[in-house]
């Protein structure tokens, strides 16, 4: 009897000496390595969208300054009115209405912790991770800046003026406040340009801090 063309190609591409199981098994294997490959190739496109950049639009990146701005000045409450109260104190001393000098070392120790990274709100300024957009803004500058007006210059600051409270009127530690507060001048100015600039780019109008500086000082207590 002859064989036909199609009967003819079965017969020669089975194999005699495989058992059917067998044969099953490695069609098995041949579909599990085609469904694996197609899953890594699903996650490696998966991987590549997820790191594409995300377009946003000019009022989510607004959106995300003020955010920033609002958190970065909450942050520095703290050390801003423990400044304010290390004069208090400082003036009281001076003026003899302090009761006793261990009271107002008290107050300069916790004013002192306001202004340095023991605060959890200077903690959280210290480790803040601004948006996407808002680093290709380039602000980290200024975030730094604004966390160097509390620390180390306000904190020193406050460690000056408790010596002042044991040596009254003591021209080294005036000259180093005063020589200080032009330092946290200076940060808060740059902080503040940067961020103007970085509004300008987002068509937002100008956010700035404004912060304790030497005016801000009683009258009579550095003099």
């Amino acid at each position: 009897m002859e064989v036909g063309r199609s009967e003819l190609k079965t017969y020669r591409a089975a194999d005699p000496k495989k058992d059917p199981s067998e044969v099953a098994e490695e069609r098995r294997r041949k579909l599990r390595r085609s469904w694996g490959l197609i899953v890594l190739v699903i996650a490696l496109v998966a991987v590549v969208l997820s790191n594409l950049p995300q377009s946003s639009t000019t009022s989510s990146k607004q959106a995300d300054m003020k955010a920033m701005m609002s958190q970065v000045h909450f942050d520095l409450l703290g050390c801003n009115q423990a400044l304010l109260d290390a004069f208090d104190a400082l003036q009281a001393v001076q003026n003899h209405t302090a009761k006793n000098l261990k009271t107002a070392d008290t107050i300069l120790s916790q004013d002192l912790a306001e202004c340095t990274i023991v605060n959890s709100d200077l903690n959280n300024l210290a480790s803040y991770v601004p948006t996407g957009d808002l680093i290709r803004l380039n602000v980290q500058p200024a975030l730094n800046d604004y966390y160097n007006w509390a620390f180390p210059n306000a904190s020193a600051i406050i460690s000056y003026i408790t010596d002042l409270t044991k040596y009254p009127n003591d021209p080294i530690y005036i000259a180093k406040i005063k020589s200080r507060f032009q330092v946290m001048a200076y940060d808060l100015r740059s902080a503040n340009s940067v961020i103007a600039a970085a509004c300008n780019q987002i068509h937002l109008a100008p956010i700035s801090i404004t912060l304790f500086s030497l005016k801000d000082v009683p009258k009579g207590v550095l003099s």
